[in-house]
């Protein structure tokens, strides 16, 4: 018997963590990034963190926090041609531009820095994937 699967969760999520060696608070705005492997991006996001409804992403100094899972990323290249990335277990981030505030107090104040063009390759990666019989 065989059995055709379909990935259940149209909405693709993303969480990530962050390190920060300054002796100094640092607190993330917002993020922009893309990320993918041999050349090909795979997927993207653009999410901010800090709004008057949410809590700000703050890394503490000399520290590492955890960016909370957040949905809307999307997959460039379609949800099944990106299945072929899942067994290498990385992910090159391509381009990832980061809106960040130095010097915070628990998240408030500071000094607004805008850092482009961050890359880094081989970023180790998980998948979760839903599936359900189709």
């Amino acid at each position: 018997m065989s059995r055709l699967f379909k990935i259940t969760r149209p909405s693709k999520r993303v969480n990530f963590d962050a390190k920060n060696p300054l002796p100094f608070e640092l607190t993330i705005d917002r993020v922009v990034s893309s990320a993918g492997l041999n050349g090909t991006v795979f997927a993207t996001f653009d999410h901010t963190f800090s709004t008057l409804l949410s809590t700000p992403f703050v890394i503490p100094p000399l520290g590492t926090a955890n960016s909370g899972t957040f949905n809307n990323v999307t997959l460039t290249q379609g949800a099944m041609a990106t299945l072929v990335i899942i067994p290498e277990g990385v992910l090159d981030l391509t381009n990832t531009n980061v809106f960040v505030r130095a010097g915070t107090i628990q998240g408030k104040l500071g000094f607004p820095l805008q850092i482009d063009g961050l890359k880094q390759s081989s970023v180790p990666t998980t998948y979760n994937l839903a599936l359900t019989a189709a």
